[in-house]
């Protein structure tokens, strides 16, 4: 017998309660499979829910859709895609009205995908390697509960276009389901898929059968995995959740913007018992955000936290609407984007009553966003008696966002901003050269911060900026110094991180540091031999070589930890909102990309320790050397 999880006593007192077709199937596979079977109903991936996922101890899972439809109700067939007119689909129409409806094989496929990558980072990696094998460490099925065997039998023809179909187990009430599955995960599977080396297959699916089993299994957080916080007073009271409230939050650098949100947020799980969306602009930053709530001292479940990118979030919106053709965003096309932004506005007005409603929004660096796009989740997915805060901090608006009359970023709430002036992260000569570039470069462009006076004078000068400008220094060289400084100081490498504004460098430093001390590195980019092994591929198409690195550096940005254990190097864009003890900066000459913004993000990323290799921006140079106390490197 099969271990369900969750128990079906619980299962039975879930809201909404499993349909018809679900109830039936987990019972037969719960019931029928074997004690090194796990069948999972409705596992929680953040923010997704798969009907039912099977597992099978070291050989891989099977996710399963369940669909209890009469298929004679639907037109069903193959028609154009009507974005590119070469890929053709499969399409569920409705006879009564003609409209269409959620392709099952496309969903489960699509389940399927993001275990190859946004989920676990190695299947990724290991997919382009070889996707003969690693292809089939997950299968999909499809089930039709008031079908029979015979009836959807007619899948088989679609089969033969589609690729979703064609991979995928198709059954009705009456097929051999437990047969299938045990056939599944079978040396004859392998055998008939032309996978010849079942040996390392089966050693690989081993491999990850323990991030399988963490990623299914329910968490829960206690109360004593979190740590004790004193808030001041303003802090405090901005903490507690409260129904309808709309809130913007603004404060300087190291002020708890983050902290404050995990802890609003699970006072509004709470006090909801709802799902709390929390959006964020930049990928990496929604570990970071797990990392606060993590520190929270409540007991709360996780599935209670959707964490997404904004673009990812409407990008799974949009499938639920049924729209699988639009495309995400293009950074380089401002016209495509506008065309986009009219296009989602009239899907989500025609299904906003389906959509799902949130009774608790909050959307972190909120200076990354456009206002359109505030609008968009507040008009669609906010609950009637829901509560929307904003955090921000328009000093790092590295995206140049639109600002409002006040020169603050522009929002959907009114009213005034909440403000929090006091730094506890940044010591104090690193605050001083935050409040000293803001004199310099952000004086008439920005409201200036008004930094406490404890945290820029009186006799404190903890943490230390240390300088170099150097136009010829090689990243070899660079490499050498940082290393000289780290084992001086005595510093472990996970509380390192180095910052860049151009990738070419930053890969060429991780490989410098590799092949030299072997060190490993936590990175939101491709190495230096990936890149070359991309471009091999991809050197004659511009576009396809762009995508392909966009796509490894997104799954480098969704497994990217900051208490890895490693030594860190991210983009200085990647790693706005982070914080880390000691920062490396490589500033390179001022092409016109490099701006104020940037700078002062990168600036104040550093806890303790900020180490700036120079290459030959003249202005910053000049700043240092007239303004700023620092210890020549």
């Amino acid at each position: 017998m099969a271990e369900l999880i969750p128990s079906l006593e619980k299962i039975n007192n879930m809201k909404p309660k499993p349909t018809e077709g679900e109830y039936t199937l987990i019972k037969k596979l719960s019931e029928e499979l074997g004690d090194d079977y796990k069948v999972y109903y409705q596992p929680f991936l953040d923010g997704d829910r798969p009907d039912i996922i099977v597992l099978k101890k070291n050989l891989g899972i099977l996710i399963i859709e369940v669909k209890d439809w009469n298929l004679n109700s639907y037109n069903i067939g193959i028609e154009q895609n009507s974005i590119n007119n070469y890929r053709k689909k499969l399409v569920f129409r409705l006879k009564k009205n003609n409209a269409v409806v959620g392709n099952p094989f496309e969903q489960v496929n699509r389940y399927k995908s993001d275990f190859y990558g946004p989920y676990i980072e190695g299947l990724f990696m290991d997919l382009t390697r070889d996707s003969s094998i690693y292809r089939n460490i997950v299968r999909t099925a499809v089930y039709f509960h008031n079908e029979k065997d015979i009836s959807v039998k007619r899948f088989g023809e679609f089969g033969k276009i589609i690729d979703t179909v064609k991979y995928t187990r198709t059954w009705g009430r009456d097929s051999n389901i437990i047969e299938d599955v045990e056939y599944l995960f079978s040396y004859n599977f392998y055998k008939n898929r032309k996978i010849e080396k079942t040996e390392n297959f089966e050693e690989l699916a081993e491999l990850y059968n323990d991030e399988f089993e963490r990623l299914l299994q329910p968490a829960f957080h206690e109360i004593d995995e979190g740590e004790y916080v004193k808030f001041i007073k303003k802090q405090e009271a901005l903490a507690k959740s409260k129904e309808k409230e709309q809130k913007k939050i603004k404060g300087v650098a190291g002020s708890g913007k983050t902290l404050l949100l995990a802890h609003r947020a699970v006072s509004a799980a709470k006090r909801t018992d709802n799902t709390v969306l929390i959006l964020t602009y930049n990928i990496t930053i929604s570990n970071y955000i797990r990392d606060r709530l993590n520190k929270v001292r409540e007991n709360f479940s996780w599935d209670k936290f959707e964490i997404k990118n904004y673009h990812l979030f409407i990008k799974k919106q949009l499938d639920k609407c049924k729209a699988f053709d639009v495309d995400l965003f293009d950074d380089d096309d401002k016209e495509q984007n506008e065309l986009l932004e009219k296009e989602i506005k009239e899907i989500f007005e025609r299904n906003r009553d389906k959509l799902k409603k949130y009774k608790a929004i909050f959307v972190d660096e909120c200076q990354d966003f456009d206002k359109i796009w505030l609008d968009t989740i507040k008009e669609n997915f906010l609950a009637p008696d829901g509560e929307f805060v904003i955090f921000a901090d328009e000093k790092q608006n590295i995206y140049g966002r639109d600002l409002d009359k006040d020169k603050k970023v522009k929002t959907n709430i009114i009213g005034k901003w909440n403000e929090l002036n006091q730094s506890f992260r940044v010591k104090n000569r690193i605050s001083k050269l935050a409040e000293l570039y803001q004199k310099e470069f952000m004086n008439g462009k920005y409201e200036l911060d008004k930094f406490k006076s404890e945290q820029i004078g009186f006799g404190d000068n903890s943490g230390e900026v240390m300088y170099n400008y150097s136009e010829k220094i090689s990243i070899e060289e660079i490499r050498e110094k940082v290393e000289e400084i780290i084992l001086k100081k005595k510093i472990h490498n996970n509380k390192v991180c180095i910052l860049g504004m151009q990738v070419v460098h930053l890969r060429l430093l991780e490989k410098y540091f590799r092949d030299k001390y072997d060190v490993k590195f936590e990175m939101d980019i491709e190495t230096e031999e990936e890149y070359q092994e991309i471009y091999k591929k991809y050197y004659y198409d511009k576009k396809e070589l762009k995508k392909k690195l966009e796509a490894r550096r997104r799954i480098r940005k969704r497994h990217f930890y900051l208490d890895s254990g490693k030594m860190k190097i991210s983009t200085t864009h990647s790693f706005k909102g982070w914080e880390l003890e000691n920062i490396v900066l490589i500033i390179d000459s001022d092409d016109g990309n490099t701006t104020d913004e940037l700078i002062y993000t990168a600036f104040t990323r550093a806890k303790e320790n900020l180490i700036i290799f120079n290459r030959g921006n003249r202005k910053i140079d000049k700043f240092f050397n007239e303004k700023v106390d620092y210890t020549p490197i």
